[in-house]
């Protein structure tokens, strides 16, 4: 597994995820980069319940995915996560995601997140606190 991605996060291929062809469905795969990065944000001590307390919650503003070897039901992946970017308000998570069993890239993904005030559902800045914990899953 690639050493630069200081968190991971495991998922197993669901049924579910597949398409007609017995691959995991290309949508699919933003659902295994959100649960990564989400994963991330509540290992740094800010997971949807803290969020959600202080109305905020982080909105996605732009993703991407690049596809690189099939994947089918049962697969257990890995999505290396790490933060490449740490805005103002934003934050830009890159993943790479890997078979488990030969730790063959099969995928990488991109997502860029914006923090809000859920009340206004504007953009905030993200609190130093925040920030702090965030920057031990920022590629340095």
């Amino acid at each position: 597994m690639n050493s630069s991605h200081p968190y991971f996060h495991r998922v197993d291929a669901r049924f579910a995820d597949t398409d007609a062809e017995g691959h995991v469905y290309s949508g699919s795969y933003f659902v295994y980069c959100d649960e990564a990065l989400m994963g991330l944000i509540a290992a740094a001590g800010y997971g949807w319940d803290v969020l959600a307390g202080e109305s905020r919650a982080f909105y996605y503003v732009e993703s991407g995915c690049r596809y690189l070897k099939p994947v089918r039901f049962s697969e257990t992946l890995r999505v290396g996560t790490r933060l490449t970017k740490l805005g103002n308000s934003s934050l830009r998570a890159e993943m790479s995601i890997e078979r488990e069993t030969d730790g063959e890239q099969v995928a990488m993904g991109f997502l860029v997140a914006v923090l809000v005030d859920k009340k206004t559902d504007t953009a905030i800045p993200i609190p130093a606190g925040m920030r702090k914990a965030l920057k031990k899953f920022r590629l340095t």
